[in-house]
Parts: structure tokens; C-alpha cells; sequence
């Protein structure tokens, strides 16, 4: 994977699961993009830094 892309929802929430709670080796990330979308979304775009 060299590139993540994710919405971030405006919303408020109890306790979650980890996003990447079991992986063994972390990565750097560098945002590469900010997009405002519908409804107070945001698409967001990272690279492996």
C-alpha cells in the first residue's frame, strides 16, 4: 500500500476499535490532500512518508 485514503465523518461516538491496533511495524504518514465533501465530510489523502 503506498497510499490511504479516508473519510473523516463528523460524529461522536463511545469507544472503538483500533484502526491498525495489530499492526507490527509502523509506517510514517504524510498527508498529501484535503478535501472538503458534503454533509461537514472531509476526504483526506496520506503517503507512506
Amino acid at each position: 500500500v503506498d497510499e490511504l485514503r479516508l473519510i473523516v465523518y463528523p460524529l461522536l461516538v463511545g469507544e472503538g476499535k483500533a484502526l491498525f491496533g495489530t499492526a507490527k511495524i509502523r509506517r510514517g504518514l504524510e498527508l498529501r490532500k484535503i478535501e472538503r465533501l458534503s454533509d461537514g465530510r472531509l476526504g483526506l489523502v496520506y503517503g507512506i512518508a
